[in-house]
């Protein structure tokens, strides 16, 4: 009976070895998870930056361009009447 004993609580020592070695894997995948998704965080912080960064950049482009054609516009009206008034 004491063999018998001793052969179970063997058994079950080793399921349980085999499930703290699963545990441990898991807690390592879980582990490799975090970082990746920390890293990615960071990558999309900086992409957040730059995309602030170029969305000032083409406003001011904009402003830059309505105010050149702005300015085009004019003189180009202000060439279209002295031509009609050197025609007529």
């Amino acid at each position: 009976m004491d063999d018998n004993r001793l052969s179970r609580i063997e058994s079950k020592l080793d399921q349980l070895t085999e499930v703290v070695v699963a545990l441990a894997k898991h807690d390592e995948r879980i582990t490799n998870l975090s970082r990746r998704q920390d890293r990615t965080e960071e990558r999309l912080d900086t992409h957040d930056k730059d995309i602030a960064g170029t969305l000032t950049k083409v406003n001011r482009n904009g402003f830059v361009v309505g105010l050149a054609q702005f300015i085009g516009a004019s003189l180009f009206g202000a060439a279209v009447t002295i031509g009609v008034r050197l025609i007529a």
